[in-house]
């Protein structure tokens, strides 16, 4: 009993101990704040500074957005660090867990900063920082550092290509202790890369570091600052910008930054006897690019021809149509394309529908072309739809630009292309209607037809006003036994079901479900073609791995379907074959895939014996 009621008395004595250290921490725990804290509150242009927004005892809180700063790239610097503390002092308990946001500060100018307060959600709550301040001084670089942008010509026009030269001269560091000179190799690695404002030659960077290379220095002479020729590493870095505004071209505000030493230290390789130099200092540098002036004048609007689209420099054009025999109404694929010059990718189309010698011959829809790009050239695709039997060309398609080197417009055009054009097919009569009788005599032009009046069609004249007569016993023999009949035609389709598969009779009560099935999983017009592709070989028992779009429209015609529907069926494939040519941009998949559902309704609507096979568009 005396060791049951210690053990119960050291218990109670730890429960009591716990809850005391629990009291103690909650009497010590600390309200939530917010702080904000500089690094440094002096810099130099283009060399980063941290700021730190460290918010404490918070339950929860919300990233800190940092307030812009004119004149500052301000950029997150990592994740957030979490920390934890408890301290205990003359026994009283203390527990501080905080979360700091650390941000890159980097200024650009020569200045003093104010860093504005700024708003932070904890607990519910919203913290107000206290606003703050630092200076940034520009480096004193010298004679050690200068920066030039220089282009190919001194006045270009709008779009016209030119090449710029990023040149920067870095004096190399000699040491006359160790008599030793930094190669041109060590001195480019002394520049700071993600420090430095590129401007328009940030793309040419970017390709460097890619590539794993960097640009090659060669030591020239160049005037210091006192007009003294000095040896120096030039380093040159081209790209080709296009111009899009008249006026002054401006390559951005390029900063190069480096970190100049100012000593070595050296050491010795444990496994080589020749010694070994590493930076024992160092200062920043700065420079920003002076820029040489380049006049970007505007293309003239004097003798512009009326079909110029913006594209600057020489071009061939050339173009392609299918099919070449054709029919009036029938759609004819015309491919164009356009080589040389520069940006292919904004290069635009001839407007077609503004081409008169095309329009009077031809109908030519008025959307814009989108294009695609191989290597030195661009394709377009058009649809065109002859007016006339007698037509006999598609005319020379002409393209403009506007040539710098001439200051002149030049037009370029396509060879003509001979094509045929028939009469549009007409549907004869005996195709439209059939005679109801049994002899298979056809109906004049003015008799009703079925189809106008079907519940008149058996009765006409006198017989309107004859008497009815009740069925006859068979009749009703027959109306009666129908039903068990079609039920067990039903069990017989259903255990002959492995033999209908192979049928094709199969294939076309399936057809409409299996095309509805690949629409659902269309991801491209290539998908939609093949869609309408199986369903017509599916109705028609053809092998849709051999149908093109001319044969799948010859075969709707063959087999008596309206000519609305076969245009219908045509304009949806050829708009398939535009999507794939433009890489997709004429229309989105789901739309066709949704005029391809509209057209299998309207085939399966009514029978082709009505001839009346219509989709809506």
């Amino acid at each position: 009993m005396k060791h049951l009621a210690r053990r119960t008395i050291c218990q109670i004595a730890t429960v009591a101990l716990a809850i005391a250290a629990l009291e103690c921490i909650a009497a010590g725990a600390k309200a939530a704040d917010v702080q904000l804290s500089l690094s440094s509150r002096e810099t130099y242009v283009g060399m980063p500074l941290t700021a730190l927004v460290t918010i404490n005892n918070a339950q929860s809180s919300q990233p800190p957005q940092f307030p812009a700063i004119d004149g500052v790239d301000i950029e997150a610097a990592g994740s957030p660090s979490r920390s934890s503390q408890t301290t205990i002092i003359n026994g009283r308990m203390s527990h501080n867990e905080s979360v700091t946001y650390a941000f890159e500060l980097t200024p650009r100018r020569e200045q003093k900063y104010i860093v504005p307060a700024m708003n932070v959600e904890v607990d519910g709550k919203t913290f107000t920082t206290e606003p703050t301040s630092f200076v940034a001084h520009k480096s004193e670089t010298g004679d050690l550092m200068f920066v030039e942008v220089a282009g190919q010509k001194k006045e270009v026009f709008v779009g016209e290509p030119i090449k710029l030269t990023l040149k920067i001269w870095i004096r190399p560091y000699r040491d006359s202790r160790y008599d030793v000179t930094l190669s041109a190799g060590d001195t480019w690695s002394l520049v700071m890369e993600d420090r430095t404002d590129w401007g328009a030659f940030q793309p040419a960077i970017e390709e460097l570091a890619k590539q794993r290379r960097q640009p090659i220095g060669r030591e020239v002479l160049h005037l210091d600052d006192q007009g003294l020729d000095r040896s120096y590493y030039l380093y040159k870095i081209d790209h080709i910008v296009y111009p899009q505004h008249a006026g002054q071209l401006d390559p951005g505000d390029i900063q190069i930054v480096a970190a100049y030493p100012t000593g070595l230290e050296r050491g010795r390789d444990f496994f080589s006897l020749s010694p070994r130099y590493s930076l024992s200092g160092m200062r920043p540098l700065a420079a920003s690019a002076k820029v040489e002036p380049i006049d970007v004048k505007p293309v003239p609007t004097q003798g512009m021809p009326a079909d110029y689209r913006g594209a600057i420099g020489r071009y061939e054009i050339s173009t392609q149509a299918m099919p070449t025999k054709t029919k009036v109404g029938d759609p004819i694929t015309l491919r164009l394309e356009i080589a040389g010059g520069e940006r292919l990718d904004l290069l635009q189309a001839p407007p077609l529908a503004s081409l008169s010698a095309l329009t009077r011959d031809f109908k030519v829809a008025e959307e814009p072309l989108a294009g695609v790009v191989h290597g030195a050239s661009k394709s377009f695709v058009a649809t065109l739809r002859p007016l006339r039997t007698d037509v006999k060309q598609i005319p020379p398609i002409p393209f403009s630009s506007f040539d710098p080197e001439t200051k002149e417009f030049v037009t370029v055009h396509s060879a003509p292309i001979s094509i045929e054009v028939g009469p549009a097919d007409e549907l004869a009569l005996s195709k439209i209607i059939s005679a109801g009788g049994s002899n298979g005599a056809s109906i004049s032009a003015g008799e009703p037809t079925a189809e106008a009046n079907p519940l008149t069609w058996q009765f006409r004249g006198p017989s309107l006003l004859e008497s009815w007569h009740p069925p006859s016993d068979a009749a009703l023999l027959t109306a009666l036994a129908a039903p068990p009949l079609a039920f067990l035609g039903w069990l017989l389709m259903r255990q002959s079901r492995g033999w209908l598969q192979d049928s094709s009779m199969w294939r076309r009560w399936q057809a409409r479900r299996l095309a509805a099935r690949r629409l659902d999983r269309a991801d491209s017009s290539e998908d939609v073609v093949r869609a309408a592709f199986g369903y017509v070989a599916d109705r028609f028992g053809l092998n849709a791995a051999s149908l093109t779009r001319h044969e799948l429209v010859s075969q709707l015609q063959d087999r008596g379907v309206s000519p609305i529907a076969v245009e219908q069926w045509d304009d949806l494939l050829t708009e398939c074959e535009n999507a794939k040519y433009s890489g997709g941009a004429t229309s989105v998949p789901q739309e066709l895939a949704r005029r391809a559902r509209s057209c299998i309704a309207g085939f399966d609507r009514r029978s082709l014996s009505h001839g009346d096979t219509s989709c809506s568009a």
